[in-house]
């Protein structure tokens, strides 16, 4: 793949002259953030571990005043970061030689790696649902008390002057902010017809959309791509990076011995690229050349945020899969976020996955040391600046080194850190230089890029290949069971309908799954307004609710604390893919899971997102109360307390405030299922909008058919019943009022919200054949079209579908249209399909729409219409509508559509029996997508038994399992770690020095912290921004109370004692769960971060001295019996108690540090 434009707007850059000049002179950007972007009184202490505030005021920031209007082809957006994104894409797209002005479009898609823009959609937000907050406050007694008759007029003077000081909607329900917005903008700016999406991975999240963008363009289905990132810099990021301790005060310094921390970045990048072959052949300037790329994940690893080394050699190893060269590497782009841990893990990796290969000791550098940590921005600005060296055939010096990290024995890998430019030599051969780009995303999400130097008289020998053995940048030919994907499984938890065998009784029985909101969501009482649409009202009580649905915690050994108060949807989604895994007969057999990749369509942000931007927002509002109070006089000299209960009760209303598993983001909806089953092929989330189902399930089809991956875990799911989402659609028209609007009828009045999630697990055609799985469909093409008008999109993508497979218009006879219900939506979806199908047929066209049944589903409406279909190929019959509303004028009118109303028979049009039906996804931005569906084919049981291989036990779920404890934990397996422990404590019983470190079992390389401190409560995660890509860096010592100087020494039952107890606080679990023997990470879901917090809270409740030797790690404690013959072998060793040590040589604790990227 080429590149052949390309522009930036980063730290101390406005354009790619300046960017590399930066560079050059290794010049970090460092400054003190302006008072305008921190609020210093309420969100900034420089000391570390206060909660609510950033212990950090510095960062590498955009010079916003410098930049200009967006170009008159982009639509006007009051976002700052969207206007700013336009201006480099502009650029990028002039630098390679486009006319934006030419007129018509071109076959192209925008891929960005992106999640969140400035503050104004959290300003928006925070002032409709304020009312729902102050509710919730005037139902604590104390500040009824407090107050007195004063109560009611005080809330609402909060609620009005946030609701003046901040923006609201616009009439036509606008201004759109969502994480797809800036795809859209671009998109229909620079005149591409094709897909528009923006990924989340955390800090791998642009060289995820790189990926997705060559894939397409390597498989023919794009001509041109915009692949890049935009990230900005939030005060709720800093304040929730400050809780995990992983920023730095002083400065970025990768691989510096006083590394201690990123530094939070922002900017924007834009590439435009391009096959090579048609680079050529247009006389393109090529400014590089992409060869490689392997994505990959971590796998289960020891926590959800913890690395594995295995998941970061694995990604390198593949970007060299099929014959490139490994050892023509020149150059390497680190990750490096700055920390010790964390670039020593980075570098150990990278030494595992190359040493032995490179012809000589080669750079390493990270633009980290320049523009801090750009979040999602991070891996293509390093591509970025890769390139630039390239082109100016220059390392530039890594900036901010000046001790190199001594925890990295630089003697003994294959690299070095240059400490001035220095030339970039070029092969002798002629070869071109060689360079790679690490990007690795919290919760083991991983990237690596490999990127040559064009050379002209090289032009097309060795192009990139794709892992389904494509040797050139064309696409290539093959059969049609290769060129088709099989659904092998299907999952779905929808309104009305909590498994896929209840959603197709759903259907059978044309059931209403529509509710009226729940109190939890939105109180009806403050924001139902009936009549014309109000500001700040919702004109519609209805929705499609999950109700009754309960995660079974036992079945992948997750503490019910942590799911009560993590995002509802990622357990939705979990046992949607536990669904889909056990109905393909893949929950008992062995499988490979290194191949095996999960994509998540969704909206960015939603329900869960809200709830903690309103916990972010405690302090502002605590603010604004006192102010109120003492303009009413009322007493003041109760406030603190009051306030503390008004916190308690929020928390206790919203627990999603204590979540640890990161729910703000919508990366960890994919990596909990990396996590949860061991799959190690890559994962990403994506946001395209309403349309989102169909890009999910066209970046799987990618990734299967490059070859990527052989399993694809495709999934979709939305949860956003929000008051502003209500408002939003009301202003717009598009709100249904009625108990009932049947798309495609004369009821058709608009859309009701709802929430759900659906999966398919999607496999190569061929490769099901072979290994005799039973096929539930077949996907025989996906178009993207993007268009001004949805007739003109609906036309473009339904003709891209057909000709990607070898179904014919005719061959289609029912269509499932999604995000349907008002009539001016549907009749244009139906013009842009009587364009595409119209012709010479002889069969009706049968038009079905699930919205009206369970609600409009956003981004996983299209999934849940694709579980629809599949059950309706299967049936060999359309389910019926709930209701019998006469057909529309427009489609009877088409003399060949039908609505269905009651069931209908699907016609076979073809002599081979093939039948075959599509699903129309569209959004009201342009964007449709389209997909032909095949009905599958059964298997026959026995014989695919008798060759599905061994049974894997590793994931059988609960129902084959007996007794209280629901855990595939044996006594058998507690019996071994008994025994274990006891004999490593065998020594102790004879001689009371035992030295755990003795023990057989292998040192890993977590390792365990000198002097563990519990961390901080985190009250308030930043909504819809990534988890920071680095291990918290170690944290001063805290004062340290004055005590006696000895402690009593702690009896046995009174640790053991303790160690239950803490296990039982922190996860919920009925007290028959915890056991001495349990295993603590495989039984309990208690990883390595719990364990050291564990260890922390022990010492300090028992003054305890834990002196751990160099080799032992926290892997060293499988069990509670571990840990209790630990400790009591260090008080027999009389290192127990503790004495009060001199401040001047107190040396400061260590956080946990499990995590490295």
């Amino acid at each position: 793949m080429a590149v052949v434009g390309m522009a930036c707007r980063l730290p101390g850059a406005n354009d790619l002259e300046q960017f590399w000049q930066l560079l050059q002179d290794g010049r970090s950007t460092v400054q003190r953030v302006p008072d305008a972007r921190l609020d210093r009184a309420t969100l900034y202490d420089p000391k570390k571990s206060v909660i609510g505030k950033s212990y950090t005021e510095i960062a590498c920031l955009v010079d916003y005043s410098q930049v200009p209007q967006p170009s008159s082809v982009f639509e006007a957006t009051p976002e700052i970061a969207y206007q700013t994104l336009a201006n480099v894409a502009m650029e990028a797209s002039l630098d390679a030689g486009w006319d934006v002005t030419r007129g018509g479009s071109q076959n192209g898609g925008v891929y960005l790696g992106h999640t969140r823009a400035s503050g104004l959609s959290g300003d928006l937000t925070f002032a409709n649902y304020l009312e729902q907050t102050a509710s919730q406050l005037a139902q604590v007694d104390g500040f009824q008390k407090l107050t007195g008759q004063l109560s009611d007029t005080i809330l609402r003077e909060l609620v009005d002057d946030a609701r003046q000081r901040y923006p609201s909607r616009e009439p036509d329900g606008g201004p759109d902010l969502g994480a797809s917005i800036p795809a859209y903008l671009i998109g229909a700016g620079l005149q591409l017809d094709g897909p528009a999406i923006s990924f989340n991975s955390a800090c791998a999240s642009s060289l995820n959309a790189l990926t997705q963008a060559v894939r397409a363009l390597q498989r023919g289905k794009i001509d041109v791509a915009v692949a890049g990132g935009s990230s900005f810099y939030h005060s709720d990021t800093v304040v929730l990076f400050s809780q995990a301790q992983s920023l730095s005060a002083t400065g970025t310094r990768p691989f510096d011995n006083d590394a201690d921390g990123l530094v939070v970045g922002e900017g924007a990048v834009v590439l435009i690229l391009k096959r090579l072959d048609d680079a050529i052949r247009d006389r393109d300037h090529v400014h590089a050349v992409i060869r490689g790329i392997g994505i990959s994940t971590d796998g289960k690893g020891k926590s959800l945020w913890a690395p594995r080394a295995e998941g970061q050699i694995e990604a390198v190893k593949r970007a060299y899969e099929h014959g490139l060269e490994i050892e023509r590497l020149q150059y390497l782009e680190a990750h490096a976020t700055s920390t010790q841990v964390g670039d020593a893990t980075e570098l150990k990796a990278l030494t595992q996955a190359l040493n032995g290969a490179l012809a000589d000791n080669i750079p390493l550098g990270s633009v980290k040391g320049n523009i801090g940590h750009t979040l999602e921005v991070a891996g293509i600005a390093g591509l970025l600046k890769t390139i630039l060296c390239l082109r100016h055939e220059t390392i530039p010096p890594a900036a901010n080194v000046r001790t190199l990290n001594r925890a990295i024995p630089w003697d003994d890998i294959p690299f070095y850190v240059p400490r001035e430019a220095e030339p970039w030599r070029p092969w002798s051969d002629g070869h071109p230089r060689r360079a790679a780009v690490n990007a690795f995303g919290i919760g083991g999400l991983n990237t690596h890029v490999v990127v040559d130097e064009h050379v002209v008289s090289r032009t097309s020998v060795g192009l990139m290949p794709s892992r389904a053995d494509v040797t050139s940048s064309q696409p290539t030919v093959a059969t049609e069971d290769d060129n088709a994907v099989a659904i092998v499984g299907l999952g779905a938890v929808l309104p009305g309908a909590l498994s896929i065998d209840a959603f197709s009784k759903l259907l059978e029985e044309r059931r209403d799954a529509k509710r009226e909101i729940p109190p939890d969501r939105w109180d009806p009482s403050i924001y139902y307004a009936a009549g014309p649409q109000q500001y700040w009202r919702c004109g519609s009580k209805l929705a499609g609710v999950i109700e009754g649905f309960e995660y079974d915690w036992r079945r992948h050994k997750i503490p019910p604390k942590q799911i009560a108060y993590a995002s509802p949807l990622q357990f939705m989604i979990l046992d949607a893919v536990d669904q889909a895994f056990r109905g393909a007969g893949y929950d008992h057999v062995t499988m490979d899971r290194s191949r095996i990749g999960v994509i998540v369509g969704n909206c960015f942000g939603g329900q869960f997102a809200l709830k903690l931007m309103m916990g972010l927002r405690l302090p502002e509002i605590r603010e604004r109360l006192a102010d109120l109070l003492a303009k009413h006089q009322v007493s003041t000299h109760e406030f603190e307390t009051v306030w503390q209960q008004c916190r308690k009760h929020f928390l206790e209303s919203n627990p999603a405030l204590l979540d640890e598993t990161g729910s703000y983001t919508a990366s960890v909806l994919a990596s909990r299922i990396t996590k949860s089953f061991d799959f190690m092929g890559g994962a990403v989330a994506l946001d395209a909008g309403h349309v989102s189902s169909g890009a999910t399930l066209d970046c799987c089809v990618d990734l299967i058919l490059s070859g990527d991956c052989e399993l694809m875990v495709c999934i979709a799911g939305q949860e956003d019943l929000s008051p502003g989402q209500y408002e939003s659609w009301g202003l717009r028209g598009t709100l249904n009022r009625a108990d009932s609007a049947e798309p495609f009828t004369t009821t058709a009045t608009g859309i009701v919200p709802g929430d759900g999630c659906g999966v398919l697990l999607l496999k190569r055609l061929s490769a099901a054949r072979r290994d005799q799985d039973e096929i539930q469909g077949i996907i025989r093409g996906v178009g993207a079209g993007r268009a001004d008008s949805l007739d003109q999109a609906t036309r473009i993508a339904a003709t891209r579908a057909i000709a990607q497979g070898t179904l014919t218009p005719a061959d289609v006879t029912y269509i499932e249209a999604a995000n349907c219900g008002g009539a001016d939506v549907d009749q244009l979806v139906v013009h842009g399909l009587q364009a595409t199908y119209g012709a010479e047929r002889r069969e009706p066209l049968l038009l079905g729409s699930l919205a009206n049944q369970i609600g409009h589903l956003a981004a996983a409406s299209g999934m849940a219409a694709a579980c629809k279909v599949v059950h309706a190929l299967n049936a060999c019959q359309a389910p019926g509508a709930i209701c019998d509303d006469a057909e529309a004028d427009y489609v009877r009118n088409t003399n060949y559509m039908r609505h269905v109303a009651a069931p209908m028979e699907i016609p076979v049009t073809n002599s081979e029996g093939r039948l075959a039906a599509a699903v129309n996804c569209s959004d009201d931005h342009g964007a449709v997508y389209h997909f032909l569906i095949e009905r599958g084919t059964k298997v026959d049981q026995v014989s695919r038994n008798a060759n599905a291989g061994p049974v894997n036990t590793e994931n059988l779920d609960t129902e084959t399992i007996d007794g209280i404890v629901h855990f595939d934990a044996t006594q058998r397996r507690k019996q071994r770690l008994r025994e274990a422990a006891n004999k490593q404590s065998g020594a102790r019983q004879a001689s009371p020095a035992a030295n755990v470190s003795q023990q057989t079992a292998p040192a890993p390389a977590t390792p365990l912290p000198t002097a563990p401190v519990p961390p901080v409560q985190q009250e308030v995660p930043a909504p819809q921004t990534p988890a920071p890509a680095a291990p918290p860096s170690p944290a001063p010592a805290p004062q340290v109370q004055n005590e006696p100087r000895n402690h009593k020494q702690p009896e046995a039952d009174e640790l053991e004692k303790f160690l239950v107890l803490f296990i039982l606080d922190e996860t919920g679990y009925p007290d028959e769960m915890v056991e001495l023997d349990a295993d603590l990470e495989a039984d309990l879901g208690i990883d390595s971060i719990k364990k050291a917090q564990m260890l922390g809270e022990l010492r300090d409740s028992f003054h305890l001295k834990i002196e751990p030797t160099e080799d032992m790690s926290l892997d060293d404690f499988p069990t509670l019996r571990h840990i209790l013959h630990f400790v009591l072998g260090t008080i027999d060793d009389g290192n127990a108690t503790t004495s009060q040590p001199d401040a001047a040589n107190q040396v400061p604790p260590a956080v946990p540090q499990p995590v490295s990227n």
